[in-house]
Parts: structure tokens; C-alpha cells; sequence
């Protein structure tokens, strides 16, 4: 009888079909494959959409590291491949001014060198002076001048540049896939030879082969060598990202 009884309960079990909460559990993974699967289709249909995407992630991602880590954070064209890869370096400084300049010539036995502005040097620092890339330790620093711990060795004239030795070095939290877009877009920025930095405040700070750029945003283009469609993204100068994308 208890036999029966049992075949009878498992027979009804196995007819009554689905519940609402295992009807719900299905879904949500058929939604789970669905949002994996998207984003990889998405990837190949939309390549500049994505990589624009990718690199405003990219200059936000630097611009809160900058504030979190209170160190300089700066994004440039890779010089390997500048058309569609970047480099993100983090600086041992937590200001994007890293340098100054004398504002007085420089004896080979000087020691004592007077400066524009010590801002960003602090003693310990290996400093380049002008044409002397030799290490230049600071043992001490006022609000304009700057003490080596040995004489300079060679004559420099006044504005002559100071700059930071082997101040900048890779972030290796950013892999080559984070940096490199897509295939068949290229990037290129409305200066030459630019370099965006973004200091401890997560102000925007643009330098070109020249120097700082103070009168101008940096301005990405970014265009899909398949059929000339392009998106601009613009850093201002306090740390605002602005995209216009095709229509």
C-alpha cells in the first residue's frame, strides 16, 4: 500500500510541470548568458563605440588613481603603435610639475643652484640640470634654491631646465588590452606629441614636445579607418570628459 501511495505522489510530481521560482531561476540564467554574450557581438559590430568607451573608462579610471593614490597619473600615445595604443605612467610626485629652471647661471663648483620654484622636488630627488643628465641628489630645498650633495660638475646657463630623473614608470595595473583599441581604429589628438596628466587633485595638466600647454583642452579623435566615422572626446583642463559621438 505505502508502495503505491509513493508511486502514485512521485507520478504527480512528475506531471505538474514548472513552478513560478524555477520558472524565475531559468530566466535569470538565460538573462545571465545573454549579457555575456552581448557585450562580444556588440565588441566586433561596434568598434568605434567601443573605443571610445574604452578610452574615457580609461582616462577616468587614471583620474580617480591619481586622487586615491595622491600621485600624478599621465596617459600619451605609445610610441610603438600611436595610432591605437597608450601608455599610463605613474609618477613618483604627487604634482604633474616636476621640473623648474634656473633663474641664474650655474659654476661647475656650485652646489647652491637658485630656481624659479622648488615645487615638486623634495630632498632625495636626482635631478637633471640642463645639459648635465648626471644624478644630482637634493639634500635641501627653500622656495628658491635648490642644495646638491656634491658640486654640479659642469656650467649651466640661467633657464636652463631642472627636471626629475627617472620620475615616471609604467602602472602595470593597466594591461596592453586595456590600452590597445580595437582593430581598425585610429587615434589622434589635436597637438603633437601630448601627454595629459592628471596631478593628486585630479586636475588635468596637457604638455606637448614643448612644454605645457596652457591655452589649449586636449581634443581625441578617434575614427573607423572602415568607413571615416569618427567620435571626439575632449579633456578640459580641470578634469571634465566630454563626448560627441557620430550621429
Amino acid at each position: 500500500m505505502k508502495t503505491k501511495i509513493y508511486h502514485l505522489l512521485k507520478s504527480e510530481q512528475q506531471n505538474r510541470g514548472f513552478t513560478l521560482v524555477e520558472t524565475l531561476a531559468v530566466l535569470s540564467i538565460i538573462g545571465i548568458f545573454a549579457a555575456i554574450a552581448g557585450p562580444v557581438k556588440s565588441w566586433a559590430e561596434n568598434p568605434l563605440g567601443n573605443a571610445t568607451n574604452q578610452t574615457v573608462g580609461v582616462l577616468n579610471l587614471i583620474r580617480m588613481r591619481a586622487i586615491s593614490t595622491t600621485s600624478a597619473y599621465r596617459i600619451k600615445p605609445d610610441p610603438t603603435a600611436p595610432g591605437n595604443k597608450y601608455i599610463v605612467q605613474i609618477a613618483q610626485t604627487r604634482g604633474c610639475e616636476s621640473s623648474t629652471e634656473l633663474t641664474a647661471d650655474a659654476a661647475s663648483t656650485d652646489q647652491e643652484l637658485t630656481v624659479a620654484s622648488t615645487e615638486g622636488l623634495v630632498v632625495g630627488d636626482s635631478i637633471a640640470v640642463g645639459t648635465d643628465k648626471n644624478n644630482n641628489e637634493i639634500i635641501a630645498t627653500s622656495a628658491l634654491t635648490i642644495t646638491l650633495g656634491e658640486e654640479l660638475g659642469t656650467t649651466q646657463t640661467e633657464n636652463a631646465t631642472i627636471e626629475l630623473m627617472n620620475n615616471w614608470f609604467n602602472d602595470l595595473n593597466f594591461t596592453k588590452e586595456n590600452l590597445t583599441l580595437p582593430e581598425k581604429i585610429a587615434m589622434s589628438g589635436n597637438l603633437s606629441n601630448w601627454a595629459l596628466c592628471f596631478d593628486s587633485r585630479g586636475q588635468a595638466n596637457l604638455y606637448n614636445g614643448s612644454g605645457v600647454v596652457e591655452d589649449e583642452d586636449l581634443t581625441l579623435t578617434l575614427t573607423n579607418t572602415s568607413d571615416e566615422e569618427t567620435s571626439e572626446i575632449t579633456v578640459f583642463r580641470g578634469g571634465a570628459i566630454e563626448v560627441n559621438n557620430p550621429e
